[in-house]
């Protein structure tokens, strides 16, 4: 739980953002605007804190900069000391906003043809498109209050008439391509999902995130043949779309906290891969003594146990930045 010191300074930095850019057009923008301000305070601090106490303190810092609950002053040492974090959340914020809006047009211009009578799309399907977009051009680097902050604000000032005038670049249609792969797997996905938070609920409470080798073995165990799924799927993933399916799932279930309903299928992975855990543990101990589980063991086998969500590779720039 954040303390008060924490709390007041990205109260004043948030104060300085507001006074320098403007109050944000959403509330959406204005927790994720707090979740870039911790990102970056993160990373000066070598601190990783869980996406729930994130998300809950972006909110609560948000909630009571609207209600006037905090206007501390900001003398010039304050401000001196404040301004680098907010000009570098500032940028952080809008690369990710700019490349979002940026691929989701690309999206839009190369799966659909015919605009001629489109003026909107459903939210739901408009939603579900943005949040395949945020890992993709994020590539690791997003927490949870700047992930929920950009699929609302994004999808509350969405105009389908200047995403589709929009000019795209050759960067953003490739990434748009990956989109198409994610959207392609997302009945995979949701059965994954829905093993993982069944198997940490039935057997690892504890857990705050998931391993990228669990969730490998999660996805192997719901494409290997042994599991009878009722559902029509690509069970011959190439590498790429592999790729781009664990980095959503890692996303949805890590940053998002996705928790889909337990299926009879989610509920038969979860066993499954937690006897091969429970497996692996035991060779472990006879080896190496009592292992925890739950602080990011990685063995040969892939199963560590917990990591937090992070794909080789920086985030992309933005080309409009340059």
């Amino acid at each position: 739980m954040a303390d008060d010191s924490q709390r007041l300074l990205l109260q004043q930095a948030l104060q300085l953002y507001v006074e320098e850019f403007g109050q944000p057009q959403t509330v959406n923008k204005l927790e994720g605007i707090v979740g870039a301000l911790m990102a970056v305070q993160q990373q000066v601090e070598q601190m990783v804190p869980t996406a729930k106490a994130t998300q809950t303190l972006a909110h609560q810092v948000a909630q009571e900069f609207t209600s006037g609950g905090v206007r501390a002053a900001l003398d010039d040492l304050q401000q001196t000391a404040q301004a680098s974090l907010v000009q570098a959340a500032h940028q952080r914020w809008q690369g990710l906003e700019n490349q979002a809006r940026s691929v989701l047009s690309a999206y839009l211009q190369t799966k659909v043809t015919d605009w001629s009578e489109a003026t909107s799309l459903p939210l739901d399907q408009l939603k579900d498109t943005v949040t395949t977009i945020i890992p993709i051009v994020a590539d690791g680097d997003v927490n949870s209050a700047e992930a929920h902050g950009l699929i609302g604000h994004i999808s509350q000032v969405f105009d389908l008439p200047e995403a589709i005038a929009t000019v795209i670049s050759p960067t953003h249609i490739e990434l748009a391509k990956r989109v198409v792969l994610a959207l392609g797997q997302r009945p995979l996905e949701t059965i994954v999902e829905s093993a993982l938070s069944t198997y940490r609920d039935r057997y690892e409470p504890a857990l705050e995130t998931f391993g990228v080798g669990l969730i490998e073995r999660m996805v192997q165990a719901a494409t290997d043949g042994r599991m009878e799924l009722d559902l029509d799927l690509d069970l011959d993933l190439a590498s790429e779309t592999r790729q781009v399916l664990l980095q959503q799932i890692a996303f949805r279930a890590n940053i998002l906290a996705a928790s889909p309903p337990a299926s009879k299928t989610a509920q038969e992975i979860a066993a499954e891969v937690h006897q091969e855990v429970q497996r692996f543990r035991a060779e472990r101990a006879e080896t190496l003594g009592t292992v925890n589980g739950t602080t990011g063991i990685l063995s040969e086998d892939g199963l560590e146990i917990s990591s937090p969500w992070e794909f080789t590779g920086s985030r992309r720039s933005d080309p409009s930045e340059s």
